[in-house]
């Protein structure tokens, strides 16, 4: 019996035996012999030796149950007339094997429980282990085997220093996986031939190693590298090749003859150094290819394209329909210069591609028909009219008063983009268009209105606007994290608000902020956002921690950012939350940052973290007000007047600044113990601000805060992750005010 379970347990090893029908049916049962064709035929993925243990137990749970599912199954349908026998074997049977798996798996849980206090011992052992190497109280060659074959932790010591490379574990300096690991993890310019002269004699043969080398290395370390590999790696040809598909810099390295090679010489155009184009050999710069992967990047190396393809019209033509405008016109300097003035070229290529107009030759720019053919087809509103000839553009019998209004409103938005436009084609228009209020009022609303853009107009139409009341649009986007520093943008408009320019969303078009130094905040001010704060009632009874408290209350403000030098040191993260030894280890932690708040911890002791104090409110408040602070310094440097005296937050209320920041900040905030009416007290809020604004001739006209912001391009990696913004639509008089400088 022995030798028939050896037998069987040998046929699964060796997969002889791969379905568990295949067991005599007198084994099927056997808990052994069941573990190890689970084990062998099971597919268990990337899980510890622990889970493993316990699926492989579920699993012979399974199996166990289904062999005797089948034989009760059997009885029954082959209506054996020893039924109720079979029946009792059956059961009787299974208790057996209940008995044997439960006895099965105490033994292997408490081989589990040993393997677990291994592991939790080993790994206490290496953390201890790992603090002393990093604190250099350890060298790592006295450290045991596990711990030198632990890849995280010689990657962390190794960025300390790297000269203890020389005592990591063998099996991961012969480790090809590992040295690209650390290649990748830690290589820089300044060390990577130091982790290469480490390697073994294979491993810097092996061509991928030496790629990830070259790629660190610093410029003038490259020479000196190649010229140290091996010979035959030098010399092959295939190899230099993908090396420089993939990027690397090896051309200027390799020896001449191999430069001169055809393939290496066009795999280096292609994919590295587009201007060897110049000097190539006339079958390269015939090669279509070739020359469209060069001028791709670089539409000015057509100059060095075959006079062949300089005047192939579908390669010209293919070419130019699938580049930016900007890229076009340097490649169509360089075509043919008969096809650079055929109409019958340009004419299809513009119906293409409208921009083409843009750098045609003067005569052709002069054709009416090119010019409607172009501004017809213009679905995308990419066409310029800086670019019309002005014999054209002056023509008012084509570019009429709706053209022009129609495309002054497209184009508004990239007036406060990155790239700035302002529309200096008005000036090239026919002068009775420049007696259009219409028109005028559109571009007040461009940012970059100069003094020189009235001298285009009628005089008569700028003296109108000389007292006529215009508006401007202030935005003041904060970063949680920061919130006395908000991102400033400013929007223009006549006087009325016909377009509301959005600051708040993940838009393509990401408008430009405006270069404006923000408004200093020092302890007073914090003492004015402390007052206010205390004097506010909350709902929810955490949230009045510091109600009527304001000597409690930090003297610098609660800390925002746990990225700042001087914050960082007393804000942790809400995952520690329930970590005690994270909080004795760091016991200067007094807050913690998540995803949308910094909270302050009240609790000590076993209940660090569980008892929390959101700053959100407060933080609302400290934006509030440096909203306010930086609207009157933007104001008093815009509008300032001698007589009148000086635009200042400190000399807007009769009563304490820290009274009317208590009552309109409550605007802005929820779950106040007494209820208020935001409306109405806006409304109040607006009337007290222009009551102080009167005598200088500004009026607050609205006024908002955004909660929902995301825009993109400033999106921190770090917590708080949130944006709040305040915006101010402000009325003021007179045209001169609107000219920036």
């Amino acid at each position: 019996m022995k030798d028939k379970k050896k037998e069987i347990l040998k046929r699964i090893k060796s997969l002889d035996i791969y379905h568990i029908n295949q067991i005599d049916t007198d084994y099927q049962l056997d808990v052994e012999i069941i573990e190890l064709f689970v084990r062998t035929h099971y597919v268990f993925g990337d899980i510890s030796e622990i889970e493993k243990d316990k699926k492989v137990n579920l699993l012979i749970t399974k199996v166990i149950e289904k062999i005797y599912e089948n034989k009760t199954n059997d009885v029954v349908k082959n209506n054996n007339q020893n039924y109720k026998k079979e029946i009792e074997k059956i059961k009787k049977e299974a208790v057996i094997r209940a008995k044997e798996l439960a006895d099965l798996r105490k033994k292997e849980q408490k081989e589990l429980e040993k393997k677990k206090r291994a592991i939790q011992k080993k790994e206490k052992e290496k953390e201890k282990i790992f603090k002393d190497l990093k604190k250099k109280k350890i060298k790592l060659k006295d450290t045991p085997d596990f711990v030198r074959k632990d890849k995280k932790i010689i990657k962390e010591v190794l960025e300390i220093d790297l000269s203890q490379y020389e005592d990591i574990h063998s099996s991961l300096k012969s480790s090809k996986s590992f040295n690209s690991y650390l290649i990748i993890e830690i290589g820089n310019k300044n060390n990577i031939q130091l982790i290469y002269d480490f390697l073994n004699k294979d491993l810097k043969r092996d061509k991928e190693i030496v790629e990830e080398t070259f790629l660190l290395l610093s410029e003038k370390d490259e020479k000196k590298f190649f010229q140290k590999l091996p010979k035959d790696l030098k010399r092959d040809k295939a190899w230099i090749i993908s090396l420089i598909k993939n990027n690397v810099p090896v051309f200027h390295h390799i020896d001449k003859d191999l430069k001169k090679d055809k393939d290496i010489f066009k795999a280096a155009i292609m994919h590295q150094y587009s201007g060897l184009i110049k000097t190539a050999p006339l079958e390269l710069q015939n090669d279509k290819k070739i020359i469209a992967k060069v001028v791709s990047n670089k539409p000015e190396l057509f100059e060095y394209a075959s006079d062949n393809l300089k005047k192939n019209k579908k390669f010209i033509f293919d070419l130019l329909i699938n580049m930016s405008t900007y890229q076009a016109g340097l490649l169509y300097k360089f075509i043919d210069k008969k096809l650079q003035k055929s109409k019958s070229f340009i004419q299809p290529l513009i119906k293409v591609y409208p921009s083409t107009y843009h750098y045609l030759v003067p005569e052709l720019k002069k054709d009416k028909e090119l010019f409607f053919e172009a501004f017809n087809n213009d679905e995308d509103s990419d066409f310029e009219f800086e670019h019309i000839d002005h014999s054209i553009l002056s023509d008012k019998n084509i570019i009429n008063k709706n053209i022009i209004i129609n495309k002054l409103s497209k184009k508004l938005d990239q007036s406060y983009g990155y790239d700035f436009y302002f529309p200096n084609f008005i000036e090239k228009i026919h002068p009775s268009l420049l007696k259009s209020e219409e028109i005028f009022e559109e571009i007040i609303k461009f940012k970059g209105f100069h003094r020189k853009v009235l001298d285009w107009f009628d005089p008569r139409l700028v003296n109108k606007y000389k007292d006529k009341y215009l508006v401007r649009e202030y935005h003041f986007q904060f970063w949680h994290g920061e919130p006395f520093f908000p991102d400033t943008y400013i929007f223009n408009h006549s006087d009325k608000v016909v377009k509301r320019f959005d600051t708040t969303g993940r838009q393509d078009l990401i408008y430009e902020k405006s270069f404006i130094n923000n408004e200093t905040i020092n302890g007073l001010d914090t003492l004015i956002i402390n007052k206010a704060f205390s004097s506010l009632k909350f709902k929810k009874e955490e949230d009045n921690r510091y109600y009527q408290k304001f000597k409690d209350l930090p003297v610098l403000g609660f800390p925002s950012n746990p990225e700042r030098k001087e914050d960082q040191n007393f804000i942790g993260y809400e995952m520690h939350a329930d970590d005690e030894d994270y909080f004795r280890e760091n016991n200067q932690i007094k807050y913690l940052a998540n995803y949308d708040d910094i909270y302050e911890i009240v609790s000590e002791g076993k209940d660090i973290g569980k008892f929390l104090f959101s700053t959100n409110n407060y933080r609302t408040i400290q934006m509030f007000y440096s909203s306010l602070k930086n609207l009157f310094k933007i104001l008093n440097d815009q509008f300032y007047d001698e007589d009148l005296g000086e635009i200042s937050l400190d000399l807007l209320s009769n009563n304490k600044l820290d009274d009317f920041i208590f009552i309109y900040s409550q605007i802005f905030l929820n779950e106040l113990y007494n209820e208020i009416n935001p409306v109405k007290l806006k409304k109040t809020f607006i009337k007290d601000l222009n009551h102080f604004l009167k005598k200088f001739d500004l009026k607050i006209l609205d006024c908002h805060l955004d909660t929902m912001v995301w825009p993109g391009e400033t999106d921190v990696d770090y917590n708080p992750n949130l944006f709040s913004e305040f915006q101010f639509y402000v009325r003021y008089k007179g045209i001169n005010n609107r000219i920036e400088s």
